[in-house]
């Protein structure tokens, strides 16, 4: 036992010096990686704006508006430059424009609308809302914890879903009787204005946007993939984008765009194929909004837009 101890303390002594003479250097700290964005003819827009957007609507190439987290802003001169729209006070989180003179921003916990294109607005109470679509300029429809329908511009909401107590995320009408709404990983479906809803599990995560370009055609994003329809709602194809997927809008049946976590896609076949179009890595896209192929905005990280112009 002695010579163990023994041969053991030897074997110490000469590691610790072994150390004091060839000490081992400290390695490199790792390199800071570098984030780049790739614009490929987008125009990154720095706000200068202390918040944060969750929804952008533009109703001419130089007049839109951001939804924040603190006020709703205007811009017009197509993004430059915005003011704080004074009317909003609700943090609306979504702005849908029914055409270019009415408009509907809905948040917590009030409704806001314009007849005259934003240059005046009117507030209204409301159930709480994450989204909004409206047919006519009194007939629409909200969604939070469940379906709300009004035909009197936002006057009066009667439920016209179920009360659900897990998160809903997008309703969408293509017109008066025609509309779709989600919750979680199921799209639900009115032939009748709402009074009556079919609901399909599409098994995918949960569902982001819906959107339908006629009563036959749609698509929705849920987890790394964008689904499509044909038939209505009946059937959905799946294509997968390789990225998270956010938003979408398609401008016909063929051209479309789908914003994920780190940029913008393209499709000219209808969603069977995405090509990239930006690439922001440090900046996840909650929306975009294109009124043609050569004119098209998506809110980025932070106080940050992204602007398409051709």
């Amino acid at each position: 036992m002695r010579n163990w101890l023994l041969l053991s303390s030897l074997i110490i002594i000469l590691l610790s010096c072994q150390r004091d003479v060839d000490p081992t250097p400290n390695p490199d700290p790792p390199p800071t990686p570098t984030h780049r964005d790739t614009l490929n003819g987008w125009q990154k827009i720095e706000t200068n704006l202390p918040d944060e957007f969750p929804d952008i609507a533009f109703i001419t190439p130089a007049v839109g508006f951001l939804a924040g987290g603190k006020a709703t802003y205007k811009t017009a001169d197509s993004g430059k430059t915005w003011v704080v729209e004074p009317t909003i006070t609700s943090r609306p989180v979504t702005i849908n424009f029914l055409n270019n003179q009415y408009a509907f921003a809905v948040g917590h916990p009030n409704m806001a609308f314009t007849r005259n294109g934003g240059a005046s607005w009117q507030v209204k109470n409301a159930p709480a809302a994450i989204d909004v679509a409206f047919v006519t300029p009194s007939t629409g429809y909200i969604i939070g914890n469940s379906v709300y329908k009004t035909v009197d511009t936002g006057n009066t909401w009667q439920p016209v879903g179920n009360r659900w107590g897990i998160p809903s995320s997008t309703i969408f009408f293509i017109n008066e009787q025609q509309g779709w709404y989600a919750v979680s990983d199921t799209i639900y479906q009115t032939l009748n204005g709402g009074t009556n809803w079919t609901g399909k599990k599409i098994g995918a995560g949960r569902i982001q946007t819906v959107f339908f370009s006629d009563p036959l055609n749609g698509w929705l994003t849920a987890d790394t993939s964008v689904y499509r329809t044909t038939n209505g709602g009946t059937t959905w194809i799946k294509s997968s984008v390789g990225a998270v997927t956010v938003d979408v809008q398609f401008l016909n049946t063929q051209v479309g765009y789908v914003s994920v976590y780190d940029g913008v896609f393209k499709t000219t076949d209808s969603g069977v194929t995405w090509v990239r179009s930006l690439t922001a890595p440090l900046s996840p896209f909650p929306e975009l909004i294109f009124l043609d192929e050569n004119t098209g905005w998506v809110t980025g990280n932070g106080n940050i837009i992204y602007r398409w112009k051709k």
